[in-house]
């Protein structure tokens, strides 16, 4: 499928960056699943069982239990009789998506057969075992294995944007903010997909206040489509706001509508940028869609309009809002005292 917003998904939601990694999902076969379940009761028509033990669980959480008991079952790390081109390819692809799930231990099975198997390189092995010791924060293990396989690269290709992208991770969680920006932007220059770092760079200069570096950055990672896209938009029009470029903050706030016309932020930061503007019908019509769609978000937006109203002459309409904002957020001190302000 030429479709790029599977790769996309496959990407974000799973962390597949590649199809091999697919395999970290697989828990058992169709003969695990026949032992697993052989002393379970049926469920048929003359003892529908479901129908009335479901309600006994129906407010339970029981997804956590369910997936450890299939797991604790797991027949191996990957389905028998596999067949793997590059063994390689697919034991280090199989790492980022264990980890995700929270299966350390299987990440570190499929690193013990990636030491196994014949390599191109040294590479892959020491960034599996750097990727395993980011996330259970051993730094110095790191840090180690991230220089080996660092070693002979050439800046080029997407085992060096990824290995970049690892020591950005690496000294993001060090402290090392500056020393995190320039891998993310090596990867990032190799390999340009690589949607994590350019995030990762939007955030980072954010953080710096560097806010046009920041739009930079996120004017790039839109341009990948990623998930939440409504929502990424609306923060590149607040990083292009807080760079003093209202008009091509309003249009990536306008876009934001536009793929999502339901964003939060992007109307809360368009209200405010029309407030600034003294364009108070546009400004009370930005917060009003919040009040209606979004009314237990934020009591600010509440203060904000009511505010507007109070401004502008229209106390019956501010009273409607506060009254409102009051049931919603009946501890707000702030909210209880204008409205007995504007109730006076």
């Amino acid at each position: 499928n030429n479709d790029p917003s599977i790769a996309r998904d496959f990407r974000e939601y799973l962390k597949l960056n590649v199809p091999e990694g697919f395999l970290a999902y697989y828990v058992m076969g169709t003969d695990q699943v026949q032992a697993f379940s052989a002393n379970a009761k049926r469920n048929t028509d003359d003892l529908p069982l479901l129908e009335f033990h479901a309600p006994r669980q129906l407010f339970e959480e029981t997804r956590a239990l369910n997936v450890e008991l299939l797991y604790q079952n797991k027949s191996g790390l990957i389905p028998p009789g596999t067949e793997m081109p590059d063994p390689e390819k697919t034991y280090l692809a199989m790492v980022d998506p264990l980890l995700k799930i929270g299966r350390s231990n299987l990440a570190n099975q499929a690193m013990g057969m990636l030491s196994q198997v014949e390599r191109k390189g040294p590479a892959t092995l020491q960034m599996a075992i750097a990727k395993i010791n980011l996330d259970s924060t051993n730094l110095a293990i790191a840090e180690e294995a991230l220089t080996k396989a660092s070693q002979g690269q050439k800046p080029e290709g997407p085992i060096y944007a990824e290995t970049e992208e690892l020591w950005g991770r690496f000294y993001e969680d060090s402290g090392a903010r500056d020393d995190a920006i320039k891998h993310f932007t090596n990867a990032a220059n190799a390999d340009p997909t690589r949607s994590f770092s350019l995030k990762k760079l939007a955030d980072l200069y954010a953080a710096n206040q560097d806010w046009d570096n920041a739009a930079k950055w996120m004017e790039k990672y839109v341009a990948l489509n990623p998930r939440d896209i409504g929502h990424q938009w609306a923060v590149l029009g607040d990083y292009r706001l807080a760079g003093q470029n209202p008009e091509p903050a309003l249009e990536a706030l306008q876009t934001s509508l536009k793929v999502d016309p339901y964003t939060y932020w992007a109307h809360y930061r368009m209200a405010r940028l029309f407030e600034d503007r003294k364009q108070t019908e546009d400004a009370i019509r930005q917060y009003e869609f919040i009040l209606k769609y979004a009314f237990d978000r934020d009591a600010d937006v509440y203060l904000k309009l009511a505010k507007i109203y109070q401004s502008s002459g229209q106390i019956k309409e501010a009273r409607r809002v506060l009254a409102k904002g009051k049931r919603l957020f009946p501890t707000n001190a702030d909210i209880f005292r204008l409205y007995q302000d504007v109730a006076e």
